[in-house]
């Protein structure tokens, strides 16, 4: 592990443990926040710690352990999905292919750095047989809900969670980063930004809620003060990332968004099923897509960025690239 990668773990433990504290006191006294988001925040702590100390464990042996591990999350966060969604006899054997066929094809060929293969996999190749499969076995009764519940699934659940382990293979070596250095980044931007809006909810005095059938505490305050203040923390943390200052605090922008909209996005699925939580795995954590949740929308949208970002700067003949030239180049080529 490199002294930036390093030095950026020991920071997100610093700010991890800095939360808890925090939550710690908050549970002891009356401060006036809802005990249920309180509730929420130190539950969603806990499912933060277990999260960045198995990746932490497994980045000590290796980039293979760290695409093994969430190709794990996957597949459980894809058996949680399914088990909140109808599902017919005729939808067995397309399921079986996509959990111990599809979902450890999708990491294998991610570890192999087969990048030309594993992003058209699925939103491809997978999307167009599953409706077949299915309409193979004559099963007609919510034909169209089965297949889009699925492939929401697969979408969700394995094609946006399989880029977290894709910013290892990225090569950074231009830029004197690490590609762990940057999935740490990555990780400690997404939970930074739900820290900062539950945080938000106890200290801003005017809230609005974004869809209040839906959640309560995701209010459009709290999306600009965490999606800011993670600007701000990233801004500074540009030295354990291949980018820019300037930079560096934009990817943290778009990060805490599509964060928080991959939190609402997953609260609407959980309100449409009538469930709390997605599964019970670890007792007193919810489920593991309710730990993910901010991972997965994020996720590709990141990787991309910085695929772009890192073709950029290697057909760029300025050692550091200047704002405009940078999203000419991103819109305009």
């Amino acid at each position: 592990m490199d002294l930036p990668t390093l030095g950026l773990v020991l920071i997100v433990l610093a700010l991890l443990g800095s939360a808890s504290v925090v939550a710690s006191l908050l549970q002891r006294q009356a401060t006036g926040m809802e005990p249920v988001i309180l509730d929420k925040f130190c539950s969603r702590l806990r499912g933060w710690w277990l999260l960045l100390s198995l990746v932490a464990a497994a980045a000590l042996l290796g980039d293979g352990v760290v695409v093994f591990l969430f190709g794990a999350m996957s597949f459980w966060a894809m058996r949680e999905f399914i088990t909140l969604t109808p599902t017919r006899p005729a939808d067995h054997r397309p399921l079986f292919l996509v959990f111990f066929i599809c979902i450890p094809l999708q990491f294998i060929l991610v570890w192999l750095n087969l990048y030309d293969i594993y992003s058209v996999l699925i939103p491809t190749y997978v999307f167009l047989l599953i409706p077949i499969f299915i309409a193979i076995f004559g099963d007609t009764k919510r034909y169209l809900e089965r297949v889009a519940q699925i492939s929401a699934s697969l979408l969700i659940c394995v094609y946006c969670l399989s880029y977290a382990p894709a910013l290892l293979t990225l090569d950074l070596s231009e830029q004197g980063g690490s590609g762990a250095g940057l999935l740490c980044f990555f990780l400690l931007m997404t939970q930074l930004s739900e820290i900062f809006q539950y945080v938000s909810l106890h200290f801003l005095p005017v809230q609005h809620c974004v869809a209040p059938a839906i959640n309560a505490s995701r209010t459009w305050e709290g999306l600009l003060a965490s999606s800011l203040a993670a600007m701000l923390v990233g801004t500074l943390l540009y030295w354990a990332t291949p980018f820019p200052f300037w930079l560096a605090g934009i990817m943290s922008f778009v990060i805490a968004f599509m964060s928080f909209g991959g939190a609402l996005t997953l609260s609407a699925i959980k309100r449409d099923r009538g469930v709390k939580d997605y599964g019970t795995l670890v007792v007193g954590h919810g489920g593991i897509l309710d730990r993910i949740d901010t991972i997965c929308f994020a996720a590709p949208i990141f990787f991309h960025l910085t695929k772009m970002y890192l073709h950029y700067s290697s057909v760029s003949a300025m050692p550091s690239p200047d704002v405009m030239a940078f999203f000419s180049y991103l819109f305009l080529s």
